[in-house]
């Protein structure tokens, strides 16, 4: 990626302050994500690379606990929803309701009635349980208050069902649905509560609670071990009853039961600030390998014939390599201006290109810079992974 190519280059700054800045006012600043409207983000070139890298490692967990991947609607009928529970006029303010001639639905809201009234088409048979279908869904909140990225007014959502033949077999899948929130957390470095207790969210139809909360400044407030504090919830998963059922399974025997429904949910918005904001550091975000959008910059710091044909036989290789590279070749951008954007958006080397010759610098290690080297000794030093 080069930063000459790249729309609103103005954003391509580290702040002054970093140290002071809340992690929101970061990531909003420009080079990820950019707010025209309220609540209603929109990812960058740069961001879209984290973005589908973490939206890459939700769904590959997924799949590893057996989901399988399926797309529905964003569209619901309206009775669908009161199928799952009592929808109560306050409730029902928060959905985006359609006008004729589509008066009858809804934008999708919850995903669980939309899923179990396609699933209950016909009976499901017991040698295909537990059955896990997972969609990423983007969920439409209607709500005065939109801003930034804590409070979106459209975000993102890995929605789960699963279908279990009994308690014991649901709790098996909760175990593993825990396990691999955790993994994800771990994978990007996240610390997380782990909450079991359906009392500290007091959240009717929850008879084995499971939520994750990342522990920070800028969260909700929630009663957490007994304790007040802030914090975001990242995800959860729950046995949803709902007031009608039209799923059915066929047992060992031959007989129609109803099952037992789980349901989950992972926020990837939220997961992509906690991962952020716990990747900070004085230089700006040392953001996790998972999700890194580049692995190496090419900053061009003189602007000469030969400096900028070595950048540039650098970029092409590194590309074809494979190697995520950005390529700072802005004009008229001060050097230091060009070492700390790399910093600050977490890239571990910076290949620094100047008409004294070529020299790499480490991001994050008490390495010396390396000797100043032509085009071959560069290819020759980055061969041997030095």
């Amino acid at each position: 990626m080069k930063a000459s190519q790249l729309p609103f280059r103005g954003t391509l700054i580290a702040p002054e302050n970093i140290s002071s800045e809340r992690t929101s006012c970061l990531i909003e600043r420009g080079p990820l994500v950019y707010f025209k409207n309220p609540g209603l983000g929109y990812f960058t070139p740069m961001g879209c690379i984290v973005y589908d890298k973490l939206s890459t490692l939700i769904t590959n967990y997924h799949q590893i606990i057996g989901g399988m991947k399926v797309q529905i609607p964003n569209y619901m009928r309206r009775e669908t929803l009161g199928c799952g529970e009592e929808v109560q006029e306050h409730f029902q303010k928060k959905f985006a309701m359609l006008p004729e001639p589509m008066a009858k639905y809804m934008i999708l809201t919850t995903h669980e009635m939309e899923f179990l009234e396609w699933i209950g088409r016909e009976p499901v048979s017991h040698i295909s349980m537990p059955m896990k279908l997972f969609t990423p869904k983007d969920i439409l909140r209607v709500t005065g208050h939109g801003d930034g990225i804590l409070k979106l007014r459209e975000f993102k959502v890995w929605a789960m069902v699963s279908l279990d033949k009994n308690l014991s077999a649901f709790r098996e899948t909760l175990y593993s649905y825990a396990k691999i929130c955790e993994s994800i957390f771990g994978d990007l470095g996240i610390p997380y509560y782990k909450s079991e207790n359906p009392e500290e969210r007091n959240v009717p139809n929850k008879n084995f609670d499971l939520e994750y909360f990342y522990p920070c400044s800028e969260g909700d407030n929630f009663c957490l071990g007994g304790q007040r504090q802030k914090a975001l919830s990242l995800s959860m998963g729950y046995r949803f009853n709902p007031r009608e059922n039209p799923c059915q399974f066929i047992d060992e025997l031959g007989q129609l039961r109803t099952p037992i429904v789980g349901t989950y949910a992972l926020g990837l918005e939220r997961i992509f600030y906690a991962a952020l904001d716990n990747a900070r550091d004085e230089r700006g975000f040392n953001i996790p390998s998972k999700i890194r959008p580049f692995e190496k910059s090419i900053l061009l710091f003189d602007d000469y014939e030969q400096t900028i044909n070595d950048s540039q036989i650098l970029y092409e290789t590194l590309r074809r390599q494979g190697v995520p590279v950005f390529f700072d070749d802005r004009k008229q951008t001060k050097r230091k201006a060009k070492a700390r954007f790399s910093d600050f958006i977490g890239i571990p080397e910076k290949i620094v290109v100047s008409k004294q010759g070529i020299r790499i610098i480490k991001r994050n290690s008490n390495e010396p810079e390396s000797p100043v080297m032509d085009l071959e000794g560069t290819f020759r030093y980055l061969e041997n992974g030095r």
